[in-house]
């Protein structure tokens, strides 16, 4: 590996770990507003999260194992990709079973950066 793609593998994955807890903590806060501005109660936007959080924890062994046997810079792409996705549809949300599935696929991104990013 040459030192220009070393910094850059280092570079992307700088980025990559920021943007995985800067979206996955976002919404804690984001809550605040949606409750004002749906008129939908405080627990019940939590409760959207929900499987987003259970999927960072439970796509994360699936990520590191597809990492291993197929690649790690294209499961960092992946990473990007559905992360990306994911904060699209949460951020175009009109309704919370659209928010949810944002939210799940954002999720679902976000659990493959530790396990392949870290080791990137």
């Amino acid at each position: 590996m040459s030192a220009l793609s070393a910094r850059l593998s280092v570079g992307f994955s700088w980025i990559g770990h920021t943007l995985m807890h800067i979206v996955s903590a976002l919404y804690l806060t984001l809550v605040l507003a949606l409750e004002k501005d749906w008129q939908i109660p405080y627990d019940q936007l939590i409760r959207l999260w929900t499987l987003g959080a259970l999927l960072i924890g439970l796509g994360a062994p699936l990520a590191g194992w597809l990492a291993d046997r197929w690649s790690n810079a294209k499961m960092m792409a992946v990473f990007f990709v559905l992360t990306g996705i994911g904060a699209i549809i949460a951020s175009q949300a009109g309704d919370t079973e659209s928010l949810w599935i944002g939210l799940a696929v954002l999720g679902l991104g976000a659990s493959i950066y530790h396990p392949v990013g870290m080791a990137w």
